[in-house]
């Protein structure tokens, strides 16, 4: 029985090979007429779970002028393939046709990311002009690290260019779930002067250096507001009370707050800096319209016995339980006190060697190959039917905030159920990641937490250009100091040499001293039925593995 299952499965498979270069040939021809509809229906049934059957029928259609149903086709086979070049050239030409030509430039922009081709082409209007572009500039996968991005689109005496930018004091044009607005760029400021960093950010915008090297320690408060000019109302029900993040877009920017009990009294905003205010009754906001500014959304304050207090999750990126078991007594005493009153896991690994695909995997509970998120140059967005976890926290009621978390990949979609993201591109230490945390506890007490922190403390780089720590490069012998390492590599590609291991053992001691800190004050805060923490990361690393003939094994257990 198996043999026959075999050679039907090798029959099928040739067959429907021959199908598909005679479609492709009679496409290339324009060749849409009867015999192509006849060899697609074979070809549909030797092949029904192929995303081709629906492009070859889409174009079919396209080519007779059914836009809309050929949209319907091409959509279904991207819900196989999202990252398709014929499906976005299909749908780029559709959408267009059908008017829908935001959605027109995000498949433009898919296929001239990565292929340079077909030729942009916009539609955009003063009203649409500045949407249109920053869907176009997410879509061409040049903004990894957003809110900055390599390459802008702006328009300038009426031509298409492109520059270094930062998306600041507006709108991330990233799709949201429904009943989410987006979040707004703003620098992160606390226990500052309001507008010393948007004074800063101003020269440094569009600079090559701050792009590819300043953004890394530079912190954006990334928080779920709505842009308004001249009044905004807030409106609270009786009896509750509520905490409003507000931003301005000019330095020290009046801004008129009137409650029934207050009157009218005037406040002072930072450009492109959130600051909070608490409410208890509601409110007029009034600042002039020549300055819009960003109203937050509302924090609603009350606990629910339906949710913990707290919800932490703790991601050490590069963190492998492989590696880090053995001296986890020595090492990770803090880590291993506190959840020894838990559940830990010694056979769970990740889906991938690195985080642009492990992260959303473990946001989404889906594997790799249905997020399709990969591909660095990919401006792919993670679809709405894939929910992930900040969404279905927000769901419950929690106010959900990363405190400290990477830049890397929000413009992909992992993170847009937050409130609010204080992001960086990767300077994640453990004592600011633990320091912000504390922070947040404190200051928003009074409501349910989910918080996310993104520690990089551990991960391993380079080391033809990084400094190591302190510790260890004054207690390494020359001989290994200087290191045998002969070309620059992928941090999932690095050797086995004595100085990465004494660096990962040394930093991972610096995130249980950290972490310790934490759970002290957790511990003397909140009662233990009241939070749940989870410690977890995206993959390990190959400097501990044993290597053969110089090649190193991306997928061993220390890697995943």
């Amino acid at each position: 029985m198996m043999s026959d299952d075999f050679s039907i499965f090798w029959y099928n498979d040739e067959h429907a090979q021959e199908l598909f270069y005679d479609l492709l040939a009679r496409s290339e021809r324009d060749a849409y007429d009867d015999d192509f509809l006849t060899q697609l229906a074979a070809y549909r049934e030797a092949a029904p779970a192929s995303e081709r059957a629906d492009i070859f029928a889409a174009k079919y259609l396209l080519h007779h002028g059914d836009i809309e149903n050929a949209a319907v086709c091409a959509e279904r086979a991207r819900e196989k393939r999202p990252l398709n070049y014929e499906i976005w050239k299909i749908l780029a030409v559709a959408y267009k046709a059908l008017h829908r030509e935001m959605d027109s430039i995000d498949m433009q922009g898919l296929s001239y990311g990565l292929y340079q081709a077909p030729k942009l082409a916009l539609n955009l209007t003063p009203s649409n002009l500045q949407e249109g572009l920053g869907r176009l500039t997410i879509a061409l996968g040049h903004s990894l690290y957003a809110p900055t991005s390599e390459s802008r689109a702006y328009v300038e005496n009426g031509a298409l260019c492109f520059r270094h930018d930062v998306f600041l004091g507006e709108e991330l044009p990233l799709t949201m779930p429904a009943g989410s607005v987006r979040f707004w760029s703003a620098v992160y400021t606390e226990n500052a002067f309001l507008s010393d960093h948007s004074r800063l950010m101003e020269d440094l915008r569009h600079q090559e250096s701050f792009i590819g090297y300043g953004h890394r320690d530079f912190l954006f408060d990334l928080q779920k507001a709505t842009e308004v000019r001249g009044t905004a109302k807030i409106e609270l029900p009786p009896g509750e009370e509520a905490i409003i993040p507000i931003a301005g877009t000019a330095i020290n920017q009046p801004l008129s707050v009137t409650t029934e009990s207050l009157g009218t009294k005037e406040a002072y905003l930072g450009k492109w800096a959130f600051s909070f205010f608490r409410f208890s009754e509601s409110a007029t906001l009034h600042a002039s319209e020549d300055a819009p500014y960003a109203v937050g959304t509302p924090i609603r304050l009350g606990h629910s016995p339906q949710r913990k207090k707290l919800v932490l999750n703790l991601f050490v990126d590069g963190l492998s339980w492989a590696i880090a078991r053995p001296y986890a007594a020595t090492h990770l005493p803090n880590v291993m006190r506190f959840f020894s009153r838990g559940v830990i896991f010694d056979q769970h690994f990740s889906t991938s060697e690195h985080t642009l695909p492990a992260h959303p995997a473990i946001e989404t509970g889906y594997y790799p190959h249905h997020t399709q998120i990969f591909n660095e140059k990919a401006g792919y967005e993670l679809p709405l039917r894939m929910t992930t976890i900040s969404e279905q926290m927000k769901a419950q009621g929690y106010y959900c905030v990363a405190p400290l978390a990477s830049t890397h990949g929000i413009s992909r979609g992992a993170v847009r159920g937050f409130d609010r993201l204080i992001a960086t591109g990767w300077a994640l230490d453990s004592n600011n990641s633990v320091d912000s945390a504390i922070r947040h506890l404190k200051a928003f007490n009074e409501t349910d937490l989910f918080l996310f922190l993104h520690i990089n403390d551990v991960h391993p780089y380079d080391a033809f250009d990084f400094k190591f720590d302190t510790a260890v490069e004054t207690h390494m012998a020359l001989a290994e100091r200087i290191f045998p390492q002969k070309a620059s590599a992928a941090a999932v590609r690095l050797p086995s040499l004595r100085i990465y291991q004494e660096q990962y053992l040394e930093r991972i001691e610096h995130v249980d001293r950290n972490l310790g800190h934490l759970f002290s004050y957790l511990e003397a805060h909140f009662s233990e039925d009241e939070y749940l923490v989870n410690l977890y990361s995206d993959h390990g690393v190959p400097i501990f593995n044993s290597s053969i003939d110089d090649t190193v094994d991306i997928i061993s257990e220390n890697s995943t």
